[in-house]
């Protein structure tokens, strides 16, 4: 398949370029030894103290990070096993947004949140990500009820979703398969897909 980019194949973009437009938070995070502040600066050596506790409110750090007696310098050590899986993920959802990022990508990033604290993170995301698009690859139906578009696989076919789910596309019986060439995903809040969709896909970004 095919994926563009406002109309530009990926694989003519430069390297660069692209990765500038992204911000990418997944299901298992690297933290480094160092401070938190440190970590999720890592997305940004530049960002100011203020920038950085905006990404970390919004990604639900604060909830946990303000409690401890050294707060945001409190030391990570090796792996960062001093914290769980949920925490984690939230140190590296704040690191993705505080690249304030054209094209959010959340893979799984919040499969280890309970349900309250995913909902109050996501409200938060689509309030700061108004106008831009969020691709959310989740197993979880909650984590995409609000999307604007779904894109739902099963047995690497895509099928309609359950549930009362707007579809970006729904394939055809399988004798008009071949017809099936290309899928775009207008400016939207959240996508939903379980792997990579195998249909060509156009991802159009803000001016």
């Amino acid at each position: 398949g095919t994926i563009r980019v406002d109309g530009v194949p990926l694989q003519e973009l430069q390297r660069t370029e692209w990765l500038g437009l992204l911000g990418v938070a997944g299901q298992d995070v690297e933290l480094v030894e160092g401070t938190v502040l440190d970590n999720i600066r890592m997305a940004d050596a530049t960002a100011s103290p203020d920038e950085v506790m905006a990404a970390a409110r919004m990604a639900g750090v604060a909830e946990f990070v303000e409690s401890l007696p050294e707060g945001y310098e409190t030391w990570i050590g090796q792996q960062g096993q001093r914290f769980s899986g949920g925490q984690r993920q939230r140190l590296g959802l704040a690191r993705a947004l505080l690249r304030d990022p054209q094209l959010l990508i959340l893979d799984e990033a919040m499969n280890a949140l309970d349900s309250d604290l995913e909902r109050r993170i996501r409200h938060a995301i689509d309030e700061r990500f108004a106008g831009r698009t969020v691709l959310i690859i989740s197993h979880r139906a909650d984590t995409v009820r609000d999307a604007d578009h779904v894109i739902h696989l099963q047995g690497g076919r895509i099928v309609p979703p359950p549930g009362p789910f707007p579809l970006v596309l729904v394939a055809p019986p399988p004798p008009q398969l071949p017809e099936v060439s290309q899928t775009t995903l207008p400016f939207c809040r959240m996508v939903l897909a379980e792997t990579s969709a195998l249909a060509p896909v156009e991802v159009m970004l803000p001016a």
